[in-house]
């Protein structure tokens, strides 16, 4: 996997990963899954977002930051 980003996480095999110095503020998070083209809807914390080419965007502020649960409903 190729990134310009200096920061990439892989998820561990129940699905958390973590991502450490972000700065803080709106930031656009892109997510990959091999079949992630195909979703449905994305929600985070049970609320929808709208994952443009697998990308959502958080709020981050400083310390740590638990986005909960991300599910991916495929079509």
């Amino acid at each position: 996997l190729v990134q310009k980003s200096p920061v990439v996480s892989l998820s561990a095999s129940d699905g958390r990963c973590e991502l450490d110095g972000l700065p803080s503020g709106k930031l656009r998070i892109a997510l990959w899954h091999p079949f992630l083209r195909h979703a449905k809807s994305v929600h985070i914390n049970g609320i929808r977002s709208s994952a443009v080419r697998g990308r959502i965007e958080l709020n981050v502020h400083d310390g740590v930051n638990d986005v909960g649960d991300v599910i991916v409903e495929f079509k």
